[in-house]
């Protein structure tokens, strides 16, 4: 009863009738099963059959019984060879199975339910996905802040969320200062029971072990943050199709496990461009690609792939620097904005005044008006510029200006400090 005909075996054993015009109809279809499960082996079909609540006063009557059992036999094609399954099985064959695929009609496909988001129109919610970007563009800010969002269920960039469990493998640097940076700058409750973190070393490329233990610890239908693909992939030929191919066959079973979302954070290839490093197989197998860009002061992500969806549409957003404890350490939080807020191009003065202001917070965190504005002049003339004083501080006056209005310098009680920083180089 445990084949694919077992419920209508069952249900004819038991008496039922109810998918059959007659009960003549009912007595073949059950002796047809019997025939083939049995090797058309009559007596054996009679003994069975007379054990049914099918058996009743009629099967005695003439020839009924043997009639129908003749019948059954006549149309059973094929019986059930155990030992021959058994056989082909060790031996590797094939072994036919005409129920291994059901053909849809089209209103019975368009019935099937549609792909869900985590992240409306940007990330699915089963499936394997990426975030790339060069090192130093901030993708693993953008991620952070994301599944944050994720495991509360807010809103991320004015798009919805589906509230998620999150679990973040970092296998590259440290969370803390990022984390602490959230829980004070933007107030994120992390919840213990849908946020958690994984520090233990995890491969994905040798190691499937690695990758059904971590699959243990994991809630069903959860997001796996994998941070960073290199560093999770040790040893690992990325430009070889064998390998990223095995990689790509255990994220796919860590994904089955779970039931819900792998997430890779990887870098972009040299001579790439917008593209994922390595070989273009892993591009080919994602769900989804989200791809973080820095140019000059201006940072942004957009959608680089998605199947069930637009990709290309960009947002923009800046990183924040805030301090994180009382000794002043530092870190940054995305904040988003907007496309006008990105277009000013910093001028040579109010990158010499940046950089300077780098340098001094660097030792003493914070730096005061006379102090920024004297190592400002003394670059000038460093430089071999002959500016008079006055027009040095009038630059130093209006770079300073500059800084402040883009948000890239923060003033408390005439101290000031770096918040983000910009280059003259994209």
């Amino acid at each position: 009863l445990a084949s694919s005909n077992g419920e209508k075996i069952k249900a004819l054993m038991e008496g039922d009738i109810s998918e059959y015009s007659s009960s003549s109809e009912a007595d073949l279809a059950l002796m047809g099963h019997l025939a083939f499960w049995f090797n058309r082996d009559a007596p054996t079909m009679d003994t069975v059959f007379r054990e049914s609540s099918l058996y009743r006063k009629k099967y005695e009557r003439d020839d009924y019984a043997k009639r129908t059992i003749c019948k059954a036999i006549n149309n059973t094609k094929s019986v059930y060879q155990p030992s021959l399954k058994k056989h082909a099985e060790e031996k590797g064959e094939y072994i036919p199975n005409p129920d291994r695929y059901k053909l849809l009609s089209v209103a019975e496909y368009l019935a099937l339910p549609t792909p869900e988001f985590l992240v409306d129109k940007t990330l699915p919610q089963k499936g394997i996905a990426a975030v790339i970007g060069y090192s130093g563009a901030g993708k693993t800010f953008v991620v952070l802040d994301m599944v944050a969002a994720i495991s509360r269920g807010e809103d991320w960039f004015g798009r919805k969320t589906k509230k998620t469990s999150v679990v973040y493998v970092v296998a590259e640097g440290t969370l803390q200062n990022r984390i602490k940076a959230l829980q004070g700058e933007k107030k994120v409750n992390f919840d213990e029971a849908s946020f958690h973190l994984v520090r233990d070393p995890l491969d994905i490329f040798r190691s499937s072990d690695d990758v059904n233990d971590l699959a243990l610890k994991i809630p069903k239908g959860a997001l796996v943050v994998i941070d960073t693909l290199a560093q999770t992939s040790p040893g690992m030929d990325e430009n070889s199709g064998k390998d990223m191919g095995q990689v790509i066959q255990n994220c796919k079973i860590l994904q089955q496990e779970i039931d819900g979302l792998v997430l890779l954070v990887a870098h972009t290839g040299k001579g790439k461009g917008d593209d994922i490093r390595g070989h273009s197989s892993l591009r080919a197998a994602l769900d989804a690609a989200i791809i973080v860009n820095r140019k000059v002061n201006e940072r942004g992500w957009k959608v680089l792939k998605l199947k069930e969806g637009e990709d290309g549409k960009e947002e923009s957003f800046r990183l924040q620097q805030v301090e994180v404890d009382i000794e002043c350490n530092t870190s940054c939080v995305v904040v988003q904005s907007c496309k006008s807020e990105m277009t000013w191009k910093p001028s040579k003065n109010e990158l010499i005044a940046q950089d300077v202001l780098s340098i001094i917070i660097d030792s003493k965190k914070q730096a005061s008006n006379a102090e920024w504005q004297s190592a400002f002049c003394a670059r000038l003339k460093d430089q071999g510029e002959e500016i008079k004083d006055e027009t040095a501080k009038r630059n130093y006056r209006s770079a300073k200006k500059a800084l402040i209005d883009h948000k890239l310098v923060r003033e408390d009680n005439g101290m000031f400090t770096l918040v983000s920083s910009i280059t003259e180089e994209d």
